[in-house]
């Protein structure tokens, strides 16, 4: 094959276009119109006050978001402010390609909130870490290394609510909100349903003297600043093991920085699944769901619904 037909054949894989027909065969045309409807539901939501993102702040929010799921990602942030009831400062993180239409949304929706562009973030975090050359290189290989990266360098929260765009909140999230109001000196993280690091427990003993927190998830994480220092995460970055995955990258990073420094696992009402169902296994209500896994078709036929109805309540009443 030439160069220039592999040039070709390489925008045309990474094309909307092309994402968008393969994605339509994955889930079905059933489910891609459940998915189409619930999502632009959104857009008839009323927008949400935050605080200044640029201004102090005990947390800060943080989204990494792009075109094909930026209106999942208003609903996830939506469901979270409207439980939690609090102002904390919302920051959008591009992460891949957006339409002008896309980013107004983000906007209009969350008027104090900042979207941080994939030019703005490359320009700031190569400014900030030019002392840290391997976390650097990690962060262009491992695109979810910016989930985790740039809030440390663009937030101005001591606490970071790092925030999938498959996560939905149905109840108010009182552990988290207590553990930035005590300033309570743990990360606190999704429990998955097994391990899915780049590096055993026993390779994380060996090489880094800790014991690696099982079941971690980094899909709902709130990190303390302090805990998230860059030298570490560049000692970490120069570990072949720790970037072999690099879709895992990110969250095995986590697992060793909150081992180290201090970690909580949220309670089972803070669920991970791939099914239905908004309970525990012991029937609790639960307070958050990550719909894990693509398409996620329990993201729009059950989560997006019950958090419409929430919304609707509260701007009817």
């Amino acid at each position: 094959m030439t160069p220039w037909i592999d040039r070709r054949s390489h925008s045309v894989r990474h094309s909307r276009f092309w994402v968008g027909c393969h994605a339509l065969r994955r889930e079905g045309v059933a489910d891609a119109v459940t998915r189409w409807r619930a999502c632009r539901g959104v857009l008839r939501t009323a927008p949400v006050a935050t605080d200044a993102a640029d201004g102090p702040a005990a947390a800060g929010v943080h989204v990494l978001v792009y075109g094909p799921d930026h209106l999942a990602g208003l609903w996830a942030a939506k469901s979270f402010y409207h439980h939690a009831g609090v102002r904390w400062p919302l920051t959008w993180h591009q992460g891949g390609w957006m339409t002008a239409r896309e980013i107004r949304r983000l906007r209009t929706h969350f008027p104090d909130s900042r979207f941080v562009s994939t030019a703005e973030a490359d320009a700031g975090v190569e400014a900030r870490l030019t002392a840290y050359p391997r976390l650097l290189a990690a962060r262009r290989r491992a695109v979810m290394l910016r989930k985790l990266i740039d809030p440390a360098v663009f937030g101005r929260g001591e606490s970071l609510l790092l925030l999938d765009t498959d996560v939905l909140f149905f109840r108010p999230p009182a552990e988290l909100l207590a553990a930035v109001s005590d300033r309570r000196p743990v990360n606190w993280h999704n429990a998955d349903a097994g391990d899915w690091y780049n590096i055993t427990a026993a390779q994380a003993a060996a090489r880094y003297g800790v014991a690696l927190v099982p079941r971690l998830n980094a899909g709902l994480s709130l990190v303390r600043r302090a805990a998230l220092g860059f030298d570490e995460m560049d000692e970490f970055a120069a570990d072949a093991d720790v970037m072999s995955r690099p879709w895992l990258a990110e969250q095995t990073i986590h697992a060793l920085l909150g081992s180290r420094h201090g970690v909580e696992v949220l309670p089972p009402t803070y669920r991970l699944s791939t099914g239905p169902g908004l309970t525990t296994d012991d029937g609790r209500p639960l307070v958050a769901k990550h719909y894990a896994s693509a398409p996620r078709p329990w993201l729009f036929r059950e989560g997006i619904p019950a958090v419409a109805l929430a919304l609707a309540a509260k701007e009817g009443s």
